[in-house]
């Protein structure tokens, strides 16, 4: 199921509804892959915005193995055009052909187009959110198996490690700053968040970053005397352009944990399940999905709950991703909505997935049924 993270691949958009490929000669088969504003900021680490007023970027490919012509033609005739690489940088020039771009593909080649429109620019579409629905973004995101990098990349990202400490006393970590842009420069705040009573030094860190430039800071995080065995969390956050940023590493205190009390320092950090067996919906009604979430650890854990559905339910389960935070020791109830009048009536499954401070875990999947 696409995520908030990794959005459904489109071949239109709003603003341009209507781009078309014809394979000229010899024949064979060219498949439109994306086609939205030109210019790719994220990519080249820019800070600059995408404009569609400068034109549109077509990505395509020969499906065949076959050297082939192509023929691109839009919802106006084009007034100007070239071949682009993939940071959408223009090379050779297209010249327009009646309105339409031609081009010599290789057999199963990938070619990037940057194409103007004749004629008015056209009117703004809804665009895309520029948050995650689920704060702050885990900055080493490819630990919970979520896809491509969160909305709106990782401008300036912040690292702890090692990834596991043990504090019978005080413990150093290392804490890295680093940006990406190329173009700008990068200044803030990092926060550390500790357990209560326990102390770290520094406890905030102001940056200033150059572009590309990254910083390096060894944290001393001291437990009191009295810490009780267990495991603690000891997290690093950010935020830039209204989106926080978070690494977080374990913290165990070793020795011997009374019956009963939490622990969390063997097994997983967080167990999840669904409170039901079986979901059955009548067309038109809808159904909440208990999802159970226990933290068994002496900190607070935080992340993303993830529903994951079968093809053809997308439209009627949600949300489809939801931030949590579960005290120590405790548990949380989340919900799931599953609104039959968007599904049509028939046998899927559904489960949950969570991502938490570089972890994953799913429940079991459950039959999902709509009946008329």
């Amino acid at each position: 199921r696409p995520t908030s993270s990794s959005p459904r691949p489109a071949t239109r958009t709003s603003s341009w509804p209507r781009t078309s490929l014809l394979a000229l000669e010899p024949e064979g088969r060219v498949l439109l892959d994306a086609l939205k504003p030109s210019g790719a900021p994220l990519a080249r680490g820019s800070v600059a915005a995408a404009d569609p007023a400068s034109g549109v970027v077509v990505r395509l490919h020969e499906a065949d193995g076959r050297p082939v012509r192509a023929r691109v033609t839009g919802p106006r005739p084009w007034t100007a055009g070239a071949r682009a690489d993939v940071l959408e940088r223009p090379g050779d020039p297209l010249v327009p052909d009646g309105g339409a771009l031609d081009l010599d593909l290789t057999g199963f080649e990938v070619a990037t187009v940057r194409a103007t429109p004749g004629g008015a620019p056209p009117a703004p579409g809804p665009g895309v959110a520029a948050h995650e629905p689920a704060q702050p973004v885990a900055t080493r995101y490819w630990l919970h198996n979520s896809g491509p990098a969160p909305r709106g990349n990782l401008p300036v990202a912040v690292h702890l490690s090692p990834a596991a400490l043990t504090a019978s006393g005080p413990v150093t970590a290392t804490l890295r700053i680093s940006s990406e842009l190329t173009d700008a420069s990068a200044a803030g705040t990092v926060d550390l968040g500790h357990p209560p009573g326990w102390t770290a030094e520094p406890a905030r860190l102001p940056y200033a970053l150059g572009p590309g430039g990254f910083t390096l800071t060894e944290v001393t995080l001291t437990p009191p005397p009295d810490a009780p065995p267990g495991r603690y969390w000891l997290g690093a956050r950010l935020v830039r352009d209204g989106q926080a940023y978070e690494d977080v590493v374990a913290v165990d205190v070793p020795g011997a944990v009374p019956e009963g009390e939490p622990d969390g320092r063997t097994g997983p950090t967080l167990l999840a399940r669904l409170g039901v067996e079986r979901i059955h919906v009548r067309r038109g009604e809808r159904a909440t999905v208990p999802v159970v979430l226990r933290n068994p650890t002496r900190g607070p854990v935080g992340g993303t709950l993830w529903a994951v559905s079968s093809w053809g339910t997308w439209a009627g389960v949600a949300p489809g991703c939801q931030g949590f935070t579960v005290a120590a020791g405790e548990s949380l109830e989340c919900g799931i909505e599953v609104d039959a009048a968007a599904v049509e009536p028939g046998s899927y499954w559904l489960l949950a997935k969570a991502g938490w401070h570089g972890c994953v875990a799913y429940t079991e999947a459950v039959v999902l049924e709509v009946t008329p």
